[in-house]
């Protein structure tokens, strides 16, 4: 028979199509309940294949706020977590509060090749930011005791005894911690 076929050889370049950057699920920052104005709490990171590091520009955005404390945290194009502005937190009211951002790339490297389409670009995570806990002074009010100078008796009239006890002080803690007094002024 006759050949029908030759041996030839091909070359095939493959084309790299933009991967979605990853970064972790969540990340976890803590914030004062008196921040500095603008603190920065923490920086969220990247990573992505490798032959888009280097190649892809990354930012990220804040997609949604925790609805209790919405304006109250900013997530820079960078990945810097902060307090937005001037900020006062109560742990006894909300201990954290929780935000989803996402890591967006320019999808460069398809880019370059001069790729068109709709390629992965994003991916969402969570951000958690847990207000710590800080002593608060007690509270206290004036509290008015009053004793006659002398004691009335069935006997008589006498003195007091020097353990004669006049009142109670009493004080309220937020934090629940155990209060001790003292008297700061004698002979009154």
């Amino acid at each position: 028979g006759d050949n029908t076929s030759e041996e030839y050889t091909a070359n095939v370049n493959v084309i790299p199509v933009n991967d979605k950057p990853t970064t972790e699920t969540k990340y976890t920052f803590s914030v004062s309940e008196n921040p500095s104005a603008d603190e920065k709490l923490g920086s969220v990171t990247v990573s992505d294949v490798a032959n888009e590091e280097g190649v892809d520009t990354y930012t990220f955005a804040l997609v949604s706020e925790d609805a209790a404390c919405t304006g109250c945290f900013v997530l820079t194009s960078s990945g810097d977590v902060k307090v937005k502005g001037s900020k006062t937190f109560d742990y006894y009211t909300k201990s954290s509060y929780t935000l989803t951002a996402k890591v967006t790339d320019d999808a460069k490297t398809e880019k370059n090749y001069g790729l068109t389409g709709n390629p992965e670009t994003s991916k969402n995570f969570t951000i958690v930011i847990n207000v710590k806990n800080q002593n608060h002074a007690p509270t206290i009010s004036d509290q008015p005791f009053t004793l006659p100078e002398k004691n009335k008796t069935a006997t008589g009239i006498v003195d007091w005894t020097s353990a004669k006890v006049v009142g109670t002080v009493s004080a309220k803690d937020v934090d629940n911690d155990n209060l001790t007094f003292k008297v700061v002024t004698a002979d009154i």
